[in-house]
């Protein structure tokens, strides 16, 4: 739960964003993310309650910093010298929520030491159509094409995310390996309402593009 959905700041400040969270686990890696407007959300750091163990983005990201308090299940980001470029969205996931409150996101994400791992693998995935247009009760598909060295199958999620709202969990597909690495998502009688960021995420991949 964020403790503070909108924070104000002075250029060079310090800010900080707050959250509570409930687990029945013993341990538990809590993801923080930053998206700015009509780009997809872009991984800051993970922090693990247990051990209090921080791993940072690759490169980090300068003047962020993390804490968490497993007893009072408190977690906190904080920025440095606050920059107008800054003034983003921010989301705190705690694995293995499905959906959460913004600031929160949850892709399916893998344990630290796989995170790593998907890295060596060099899974990729690539938006097809970055802007669709479509006429009301037409059909859409959105696509994208994506890449799977590990030789498993592949789990790609799709979500849907409408302006200062929190990605929205659609579906899920299980494919298989094959040669053909290519994933669509048919939209049937499209709606005024259904105009919307789509993104695609590729598991174990950190974050997927729109």
């Amino acid at each position: 739960m964020s403790l503070n959905s909108t924070v104000h700041a002075s250029e060079g400040s310090s800010v900080i964003l707050s959250f509570n969270y409930t687990s029945s686990v013993s341990s538990n890696s809590l993801h923080w993310y930053r998206q700015y407007p009509r780009s997809k959300p872009e991984f800051l750091l993970l922090i693990i309650d247990s051990t209090r163990s921080v791993q940072n983005a690759t490169p980090p990201h300068p003047r962020l910093s993390a804490t968490v308090n497993e007893v009072t299940k408190h977690v906190n980001l904080k920025l440095s010298s606050a920059e107008v470029t800054d003034s983003a969205l921010y989301y705190c996931a705690l694995r293995p929520t499905v959906t959460g409150n913004p600031y929160t996101l949850y892709k399916n994400l893998t344990p630290p030491e796989e995170i790593s791992q998907c890295g060596s693998f060099e899974d990729s995935i690539k938006s097809l159509n970055n802007t669709v247009y479509a006429s009301e009760g037409s059909s859409v598909i959105l696509s994208c094409n994506y890449t799977s060295a590990a030789g498993l199958p592949s789990y790609l999620h799709w979500y849907r995310q409408y302006p200062r709202s929190k990605p929205e969990f659609l579906l899920l597909i299980i494919e298989s390996i094959k040669d053909t690495k290519h994933v669509n998502l048919e939209i049937s009688s499209a709606k005024v309402t259904d105009s919307a960021l789509y993104y695609c995420a590729l598991q174990p991949t950190v974050t997927g593009n729109p």
